[in-house]
């Protein structure tokens, strides 16, 4: 197993407990708190799956379950999503859509056929003559979908509902979503919180950038979200995915359960007088040629492998990134181990001083205007060539990981879904809320908001605004 980074307090996972599982009949280990997806890539395990149509290699992209690269079968259940499914005891855990192992696939080889079977190909090429359809259909539909499920399979585990009823739920509990549930909760008030991942924190919880001085980010995140779980107000949902929000402030959401809890799943369905909705942003694929390889990922999940999970996500990384954040995460990850060839930086200003003199103390080149224009490699990366934005100049460099990331867009999933009117914002480039269902407020990034003491500031705001409702 991959040695990991110690004594970090950032981190997530108990080095001293050491939890077997199972990958394709072969026994390894993890630790507790990991994922079973940061379990496979500290034993070495890069390729998780293979794309759908032409079986190309997926690996460890997003961290948050927002991808379907690791998809993988567990404990006989097709498509769970490995970046999010804590890993226990005695888990036994297979890749989906592979015929062989998924560093030699055997079906790799239509990978080489691509240009031969663009969108919708089999509507062109199949149907004549017609009389030959069904047996093209029969063949193509057992080649469709991903996973595979017996008839008979049935799931063991305890299998749990609830109705609560409360004040206010809140959704999300980052920074914002924490200071808007203290805010309702102080006005004594019942509050529901949801959160996704099995702990409150948000993208504070792995960051150690200062959120006033000598105090980080990470340090502040865990405080309040001590206030948080202690408060007698609030019933606090970790590692709770929302699922639904209907009129009236219905909102529907599905729970994983923990060691110490008696459930292993459970629906849950809320009834709430006021919803603050304080989701957070998600990052934006980096388009590019082959963007999709192992050894490419997101700035958030690099950064949370090393400083949650005790994980250098690669030995030489070339970073390709469009925001403050991803200057922050090279220069941190430099600091804990991982030699950085290069900073490609989309924008030709408006980079922070602070983290420009940091890149200058450290060495590492930054190269304005330039972005990744192409990964190479067969199953994993080997090389990345970045370009200046208008395609006329390029380099190479030799690297087992490219961070890259097209930005930030609010993760705006609940107010769809409550049909809030969204409208565009110059300033910010996002969709923000133009006119909310009653009863309904948002608070923190989702705004568009990017310092540390506005985000809680707004939580606190929208918390006190569901206290009025």
């Amino acid at each position: 197993m991959k040695e990991r980074l110690k004594n970090l307090p950032t981190l997530r996972v108990d080095p001293g407990i050491k939890i077997p599982f199972k990958y394709r009949g072969k026994r390894y280990h993890g630790m507790a708190g990991d994922s079973v997806a940061t379990a496979l890539y500290a034993n070495g395990i890069r390729i998780f799956s293979r794309s759908l149509k032409y079986h190309r290699p997926r690996g460890l992209y997003s961290l948050n379950g927002e991808c379907s690269n690791c998809l993988m079968q567990v404990d006989g259940i097709p498509n769970i999503r490995a970046e999010t499914t804590p890993l226990k005891t005695d888990l036994s855990v297979r890749p989906q859509n592979v015929i062989g192992t998924p560093e030699r696939d055997l079906m790799s080889f239509i990978d080489k056929f691509d240009r031969l079977m663009p969108a919708g190909f089999y509507y062109h090429y199949f149907h004549r003559p017609y009389r030959l359809w069904p047996f093209f259909q029969n063949r193509l539909r057992k080649a469709a979908g991903l996973g595979r499920i017996k008839p008979s399979f049935r799931i063991k585990g305890v299998f749990d509902e609830i109705y609560p009823n409360t004040d206010v739920c809140v959704i999300g509990a980052g920074p914002a979503g924490i200071q808007a549930a203290l805010a309702a909760a102080e006005q004594g008030l019942r509050v529901i919180v949801l959160e996704a991942r099995p702990w409150a924190g948000g993208f504070f919880d792995y960051r150690s950038s200062d959120y006033s001085p000598g105090l980080p980010l990470h340090q502040r995140a865990r405080t309040e979200a001590e206030k948080l779980e202690e408060n007698e107000n609030i019933r606090f949902f970790p590692h709770t995915f929302m699922v639904g929000f209907y009129s009236h402030n219905l909102i529907t959401a599905f729970q994983v359960g923990r060691e110490q809890d008696y459930f292993n799943e459970r629906y849950v369905e809320i009834r709430a007088e006021s919803v603050v909705v304080a989701t957070g942003c998600i990052e934006r694929p980096l388009v590019f040629d082959h963007n999709e390889r192992p050894g490419i990922m997101q700035v958030s999940c690099a950064h949370r492998l090393a400083r949650t999970y005790g994980l250098l996500p690669g030995k030489r990384a070339v970073f390709s990134i469009g925001d403050n954040l991803g200057l922050e995460s090279a220069i941190d990850l430099y600091d804990l181990g991982l030699q950085i060839l290069c900073v490609a930086d989309v924008r030709f200003d408006g980079q922070d001083p602070y983290l420009l003199e940091g890149l200058e103390k450290r060495d590492i080149p930054l190269l304005r205007g330039w972005i990744a224009s192409k990964a190479h490699g067969s199953r994993t990366l080997k090389k990345v060539t970045v370009s200046t934005v208008d395609g006329m100049i390029g380099k190479d460099f030799q690297c087992d990981l490219l961070v890259a990331s097209g930005g930030l867009t609010p993760a705006a999933g609940p107010l769809f879904l409550a049909r809030a009117k969204m409208a565009y914002d110059f300033f910010t480039g996002f969709f923000l809320p133009e006119q909310l269902p009653p009863k309904v407020h948002t608070a923190g990034r989702l705004l568009g908001l990017s310092d540390s003491l506005s985000i809680e500031a707004s939580g606190q705001v929208a918390g006190l605004c569901a206290a009025a409702d």
